[in-house]
């Protein structure tokens, strides 16, 4: 898409652009089947708060100004699968391969869906965790949200069959090796 310019979002934190995001964030995820209402404010704080983690990757599209999509994946540990948390303990044989990066969020504006904007944040946000070392990607998405299935397909991901807690969501992992 001419035009297209994709930005870090860390450095954002605070500023305009971030909170255009998190509006996008906040239409993209009130669509079925996510059906999530959370306030902007709680999204910010969502995002605030995963863009610290460890080797964090998050990238945000924007078209005429406009933000219109983002991603970010981050190094996910061993520790995350404790009891307690969303990560499903069956995951656990997968770090026996080596460093392995969530794709946390991939999103795009409905209009401009179909039009290679997500695969290509999504195939950046793999190129710069293959460079921090990831040497598989994990991600997970509900098997009704037909366009991220295909896209993720796409992309080479494959769906491990793990339930991710709790399963009246629907949702399965999906892995990538590198």
């Amino acid at each position: 898409m001419q035009g297209l310019e994709i930005l870090d979002l860390v450095p954002l934190v605070g500023t305009g652009k971030l909170q255009s995001i998190a509006e996008l964030y906040q239409d993209i995820f009130r669509e079925p089947p996510w059906k999530e209402e959370s306030s902007i404010s709680r999204v910010l704080a969502t995002m605030e708060e995963q863009f610290t983690k460890p080797f964090i990757v998050a990238l945000g599209a924007f078209w005429r100004e406009a933000a219109i999509g983002f991603a970010w994946a981050y190094e996910f540990f061993e520790t995350d699968l404790k009891e307690g948390t969303r990560f499903s303990p069956a995951l656990e044989p997968y770090f026996l391969q080596g460093r392995i990066f969530y794709l946390q969020e991939i999103g795009v504006l409905k209009a401009l869906r179909k039009q290679g904007v997500g695969e290509e944040l999504g195939r950046m946000v793999l190129r710069v965790g293959k460079e921090k070392g990831a040497g598989m990607f994990i991600l997970s998405t509900n098997g009704k949200a037909i366009g991220a299935t295909h896209l993720f397909r796409k992309m080479g991901f494959v769906d491990s069959g793990i339930v991710r807690p709790p399963a009246e969501l629907g949702r399965t992992y999906w892995v990538l090796e590198l």
